[in-house]
């Protein structure tokens, strides 16, 4: 019988335990419930059952998934659960895999009269935590993703990461109702993150990782920061403030749009390319670029536009280049169709990308 070290934790009227275990002894008794969609669209549930076996045939046809009609966790993301595999596999840092305690319930069930009755029975030694060897003595209360991107990592690189512990949060005499509300607590009501901010505290590391993006946000950094430029002051830098386009949009448009994922891509060039590119519609168009292209749907549509003017007018450092493709933008006549659009979003963007390259139907977008 394994037994775990713990503290018990007092908090008002209530009680809690943190301790340790590793991650195949937690695969091996969590049980993993989904909140069962509603009974009366049949589409909606075979959709849940295919979900179901799809996650079973990622992770391990052993560990227990299933539907609850009075379920607390959402589906969780397939994709979400693959990136966390392929993060454990690829992370060579000595930095923590899973610093953020598990929340977990203590679920023994047994049978008494045909009716499922559930006990807690926490066996407490001096010191020590043990456990019954019993499957699903746990509910997963906060961490649903972790554990299916372990379970995922376990099946897709065919290893058992018995070595790999996490810290977890057992809360104890745990009913639905309870469960519920600290599920609630953990996830309504914590607000998420800026990216913007995200982005800007890649600054503080150094691992290789995080040069990609970070050689994007030097690249947004200078576009803000200099005086020559024309997105001088027009970048949110930390997601909030003076200027009408966060650092996060910039970076992830600039990434998914024009670099595509090429880590060699030359900083002063993009930098160089991408100020005379959007001063070229500044110069033929000032009022859209004040109404429009200085802000996210028209900011968008020119990031994902980009790469269709290099491919027509080369890039944009020399003069010559600058003055053909601004010669080029006067015959479109922009204002007559973009002056009062509205809508926001990547379908507005779209939109107005399709205005900017209808004279260019050979070029597919």
């Amino acid at each position: 019988m394994n037994k775990f070290p713990y503290f018990e934790v007092d908090q008002k009227s209530t009680k809690f335990i943190l301790t340790k275990m590793t991650a195949d002894y937690l695969l091996e008794r969590v049980d993993f419930e989904f909140r069962f969609p509603y009974t009366n669209s049949e589409k909606d549930v075979l959709n849940a059952d295919r979900y179901i076996e799809k996650l079973k045939n990622k992770t391990d046809n052993n560990i227990k998934i299933e539907e609850k009609a009075d379920g607390i966790q959402r589906r969780t993301d397939l994709g979400r659960i693959e990136s966390i595999a392929d993060h454990i596999y690829n992370n060579k840092s000595n930095t923590p895999l899973f610093p953020t305690p598990l929340v977990l319930g203590v679920i023994y069930i047994l049978k008494m009269r045909r009716v499922i009755i559930m006990l807690l029975r926490l066996m407490i030694n001096i010191w020590r935590l043990s456990f019954p060897k019993i499957k699903q003595a746990f509910t997963i209360i906060d961490g649903q993703h972790r554990m299916l991107g372990i379970a995922r990592y376990r099946t897709k690189y065919d290893d058992h990461i018995s070595n790999i512990e996490l810290p977890i949060i057992l809360i104890p005499e745990v009913n639905l109702q309870d469960a519920t509300k600290i599920f609630i607590d953990i996830n309504a009501n914590q607000r998420k993150v800026n990216r913007s901010i995200v982005y800007d505290l890649y600054a503080n590391i150094d691992d290789r990782e995080y040069e990609y993006i970070k050689s994007i946000k030097t690249v947004v950094q200078a576009l803000n920061e200099n005086k020559s430029s024309v997105l001088n002051n027009q970048i949110k830098m930390l997601g909030t403030g003076q200027g009408s386009i966060s650092l996060a949009f910039m970076i992830e448009y600039i990434d998914k749009e024009i670099i595509k994922g090429d880590k060699s891509f030359d900083q002063v060039k993009l930098l160089k390319n991408l100020n005379s590119y959007f001063s070229a519609f500044k110069f033929v168009y000032p009022k859209l670029w004040q109404t429009l292209f200085i802000k996210t749907t028209g900011m968008g549509a020119l990031l994902m536009y980009y790469l269709i003017a290099v491919q027509f007018f080369g890039e944009f450092i020399n003069v010559d280049n600058q003055n053909s493709f601004k010669q080029y933008l006067t015959t479109l006549n922009l204002e007559e169709e973009l002056l009062n659009i509205t809508g926001t979003g990547k379908k507005a963007q779209k939109y107005v990308l399709g205005i900017i390259n209808k004279s260019v139907p050979k070029f597919e977008i």
